[in-house]
């Protein structure tokens, strides 16, 4: 993520991601009495909203600025934020097996690959005895956010290759398949209430690519304000030239999300 841009991770600047979301949110069931726990908060837009429905939620994310948007923008009275690894959650006494509802909403694939499964574990843990948690995470590179290329593209780019020459995208996308991530969700003490990879097309906005674009790649920071049109605009284009709707106005994003319901038993 770029956490310099996280006052424009809100609104159109993460419609692809809370599109996603409100797909699957309903398959959890809050409740009045519910504590609920986000990891991965960002911005806090479901935050709150689930917040209105429960009696509590706890919202962390690793990154100060993002909990800075969170509080400033999406707080309230029954809603804490704090800043927080997702790695470590699993070691804090005060949140193991405390919550009747986890949630992690693409976040898993900012940490690297090898330390995936102990995380995720450690997210599970916070879940009391029935809990349920939805969890969300990128299984396939392409879009706005198909990585590979679109870092190739700034690297070999004659104005932005200055800026992305040495930078390294550090996005790790799920490679398990549904069965093996089963089977490692059985060993955190959690049944699989559904399990899916779930592909789909949006048609994305240009104001919509170029805040997806600038709120995902740190590289976008480190070009000059009074160039940052300019770079916006240059991958605008380039989104375009890879999948654009007949009317050549909206990019075609395909998204692969895996798709995680689980109860602890």
């Amino acid at each position: 993520m770029n956490f310099a841009a996280s006052g424009d991770y809100r609104g159109d600047g993460r419609a692809l991601q809370h599109a996603i979301i409100m797909q699957h949110i309903d398959k959890l069931t809050f409740r009045p009495g519910d504590e609920v726990f986000d990891v991965g908060c960002g911005s806090g837009e479901e935050t709150k909203a689930i917040a209105s429905k429960v009696k509590g939620v706890v919202g962390i994310d690793s990154s100060e600025a993002m909990i800075a948007v969170a509080n400033q923008s999406n707080s309230a009275p029954n809603i804490e934020y704090v800043v927080e690894d997702a790695r470590s959650v699993g070691d804090n006494p005060k949140w193991r097996g405390k919550f009747d509802k986890v949630l992690s909403f693409f976040m898993l694939h900012w940490i690297p690959t090898e330390e995936q499964p102990s995380a995720l574990g450690g997210i599970l843990s916070c879940l009391k005895a029935g809990g349920e948690a939805l969890i969300l995470i990128d299984t396939k590179d392409k879009g706005p956010h198909d990585m590979s290329a679109s870092v190739l593209f700034l690297k070999n780019h004659p104005k932005w290759g200055v800026y992305a020459k040495d930078y390294e995208l550090p996005v790790y996308i799920w490679k398990r398949s549904i069965p093996d991530t089963v089977k490692l969700l059985k060993t955190f003490g959690c049944t699989v209430l559904e399990g899916e990879i779930k592909s789909q097309e949006f048609a994305l906005s240009e104001v919509q690519v170029k805040l997806i674009w600038k709120t995902i790649l740190k590289v976008a920071d480190l070009v000059p304000a009074e160039k940052q049109d300019e770079f916006l605009e240059d991958i605008w284009q380039w989104a375009l030239s890879r999948s654009a709707d007949d009317t050549k106005s909206r990019y075609l994003h395909v998204d692969e999300t895996v798709v995680i319901h689980v109860r602890k038993e």
